[in-house]
């Protein structure tokens, strides 16, 4: 969790989707970070938004 985390702080919206992918894969267990998916739902980066959407599906319900 700690690199996707990281990812998420990112000054390079590519990372931070990247980041926002991983733990889409990760789904539940990524829920310590849940907050801050949701803090990228606000990016200024509409890949970075449409990233978190998806990662907090996934988080939320199980997995991709």
């Amino acid at each position: 969790l700690p690199v996707f985390e990281e990812a998420l702080g990112d000054k390079d919206p590519v990372v931070r989707v990247f980041g926002l992918q991983g733990l889409a894969t990760l789904g539940p267990k990524a829920a310590p970070l849940v907050e801050k998916v949701r803090r990228a739902a606000q990016d200024k980066d509409k890949g970075v938004r449409e990233a978190s959407a998806k990662a907090l599906a996934a988080i939320e319900k199980g997995g991709r």
